[in-house]
């Protein structure tokens, strides 16, 4: 069902961006056939934990004027950032919602980006957000999923609101 919904928000997102329909039709097999192959341009695989290479991550860059930014970025190996060379890149990263929404997806364009890492803004508002990426030698990653939490109103805090969050 999940890959259905990723489909159709590829798709979609295609329309408006220079991501061909054939590269997302590449991407969502991968993801439906999950972890038949271990590495490689037509792998996929769900990373959890410490960030690990190849692993999207999502930091929370602060709040303003009810959005939330968030940098996604994608490490390399000891702790760096992944290489963003012809030979070995990342092609794009994108994220959706748990329900399945495209919320961001940017193309690297490597003669003007040279760090795996992009910035975006979304609503502020309860929801849980997941980064996938698609490294050209190793296939398609996807990070572990990141809370998004509005602030409560006074009167939710006033009411003990997000006291469990």
């Amino acid at each position: 069902m999940f890959s259905v919904l990723l489909l159709a928000v590829l798709l979609v997102s295609s329309v408006f961006c220079e991501i061909s329909d054939e590269q997302v039709r590449t991407w969502l097999e991968m993801a439906r056939i999950g972890t038949k192959e271990k590495s490689g341009p037509n792998s996929f695989t769900a990373l959890q934990g410490q960030p690990s290479k190849h692993q999207p991550e999502l930091i929370n860059e602060g709040e303003k004027d009810g959005l939330v930014t968030f940098r996604v970025r994608v490490h390399g190996p000891e702790g760096q950032l992944h290489p963003m060379t012809p030979e070995h890149h990342i092609s794009a990263v994108f994220v959706t919602d748990y329900s399945g929404n495209m919320v961001f997806l940017h193309e690297f364009d490597l003669t003007t980006e040279t760090t795996a890492e992009a910035t975006f803004s979304i609503p502020l508002e309860d929801r849980f957000i997941v980064a996938y990426e698609y490294c050209n030698l190793h296939g398609l990653f996807k990070g572990p999923a990141k809370a998004v939490r509005a602030a409560p109103s006074a009167e939710q805090a006033a009411a003990g609101a997000h006291d469990d969050l």
